[in-house]
């Protein structure tokens, strides 16, 4: 019996090594997106919210900075945007070492259930720390 036709053997190179190093488990991609939609949905809610004249980073009282006002029609969805960005790079930079050269048939889901939740806590404390003029 040849040894390239036992199917018990164990295999040359592991499936680190078959794995690129710039590859990343693809449900880390539709994942980074997901939360960055998520805190763009909260942030245009909550600059949607009213009728008001413009809004303004207060961080609960901490600060008083002018972001958002009535000039443009597009300005408020690209500032929260640029906003909800925020949120998306801190947990996909923290969760990056863990979807890193894994291999793609694997299961990751306690690991995804965990970056959603994280992503959407984030999100909607970032769209709580604005409060209109």
């Amino acid at each position: 019996m040849d040894l390239a036709q036992n199917p018990y053997e164990s295999p040359t190179a592991s499936v680190h090594q078959t794995i690129p190093r710039t590859a990343c488990h693809p449900d880390w991609r539709w994942m980074a997106w997901m939360v960055q939609a998520f805190s763009w949905i909260c942030l245009l809610a909550i600059f949607f919210s009213g009728h008001n004249a413009g809004w303004r980073l207060t961080i609960h009282g901490l600060c008083d900075i002018p972001i958002a006002g009535t000039q443009s029609v597009l300005q408020r969805p690209l500032i929260a945007l640029l906003i909800a960005t925020l949120p998306t790079l801190v947990v996909s930079v923290a969760f990056l070492p863990l979807y890193r050269r894994r291999d793609p048939s694997s299961t990751t889901t306690g690991m995804n259930f965990v970056f959603l939740l994280l992503g959407s806590v984030l999100g909607i404390l970032t769209a709580s720390l604005f409060d209109p003029v």
